[in-house]
């Protein structure tokens, strides 16, 4: 998780998140509306929902 620049609550919840996939999040949903945090979710492998923020 060092490699992305998340405030230390969002490195909190994404790392959750990643613990809770088992460390394999393909096929896993994550939501968030933060726009750091979703492209490092989508980095990881999470698909980030919602899908459009427009």
């Amino acid at each position: 998780m060092d490699m992305y620049p998340l405030k230390a609550p969002d490195a909190m919840q994404l790392a959750a998140a990643f613990r809770w996939a088992a460390e394999l999040p393909s096929g896993y949903e994550f939501v968030s509306l933060d726009g750091t945090l979703r492209r490092a979710a989508a980095a990881s492998g999470f698909t980030v929902l919602p899908a459009d923020l427009s």
